[in-house]
């Protein structure tokens, strides 16, 4: 669904909860939005594993688009 509806390039402004020079994710419509749609498709979702697995998605955009990919850790 995050794919489907936002660029990598505009998730890369993105993080959960707005740190550093980024804009938080948690306080826009869209993801009140993509909550409740995600609720319909799975009624036991709780908001914990919705916020893990956004914040995860918003984690990784830079690598998807394009950027230096992540330090291996040992």
């Amino acid at each position: 669904m995050l794919s489907a509806t936002m660029a990598n390039s505009v998730a890369c402004i993105f993080n959960w909860a707005g740190k550093g020079p980024k804009r938080a994710f948690k306080d826009t419509l869209m993801q009140d939005c993509m909550f409740v749609a995600a609720r319909q498709f799975d009624r036991k979702l709780t908001e914990l594993q919705y916020r893990g697995a956004l914040q995860k998605w918003l984690r990784y955009a830079p690598e998807r688009s394009g950027g230096v990919p992540r330090k291996a850790k040992d």
